[in-house]
């Protein structure tokens, strides 16, 4: 890749590395929740 071909994915690049640490945060704040709420995660089946 040359310089030109580089500055024109940039901005492509910053952005999935912005919407990659979003996801990451989100992960990180669920795996480390000290509190986490116990939320299920179906409806309970009924007999």
């Amino acid at each position: 890749m040359n310089d030109a071909s580089l500055q024109a994915w940039m901005p492509v690049v910053n952005e999935r590395l912005q919407m990659a640490g979003v996801r990451l945060a989100a992960v990180l704040n669920v795996a480390l929740d000290p509190k986490p709420e116990s939320k299920p995660t179906a409806a309970p089946r009924q007999p």
